[in-house]
């Protein structure tokens, strides 16, 4: 079994407003938790990335403007991925990442169902109610 840690930026915070990913990026990590292989890449959104989520990553026109197109980068991922069986998805605020993904993989013509994703935020709720954020940033500074 694998696990894979992903995390996206995207042009608004809402995939059912039809927002696009802008960057994606994952590392696999086996059974031991090794990283075993990463993905990264931007996206070419297709349009204006909305000031709140300029806000949030700086990827803005100009950063973007060489990007490869949706319609390359998300097959390239899906590939990267591999199929579901096996592999375990970690993002924090997951089904927000998992909304993402399945609306860009089905844009692309492509089957994102079948996946098991874990909630990093869920479980630092859980494991740790003491940390004074949950912030992803805020956590993995805490954690050195």
């Amino acid at each position: 079994m694998h696990w894979i840690a992903l995390d996206f930026e995207t042009t608004g915070l809402s995939p059912i407003a039809e927002h696009r990913m802008v960057e994606i990026g994952a590392v696999r990590l086996d059974e031991s938790g090794q990283v075993v292989s990463t993905f990264a890449t931007l996206v070419a959104p297709e349009r204006q990335v909305e000031p709140a989520a300029l806000r949030l990553h700086g990827l803005g026109a100009e950063a973007l403007r060489d990007a490869p197109a949706a319609a390359e980068a998300i097959p390239r991922f899906a590939n990267w991925l591999g199929p579901a069986e096996g592999v375990r998805l970690l993002a924090h605020k997951a089904r927000v990442e998992a909304e993402f993904l399945g609306m860009a993989l089905e844009r692309e013509g492509l089957d994102g169902s079948g996946w098991l994703v874990l909630d990093t935020l869920a479980a630092s709720r859980w494991w740790m109610p003491e940390a004074r954020s949950h912030r992803l940033g805020d956590l993995t500074a805490g954690l050195g």
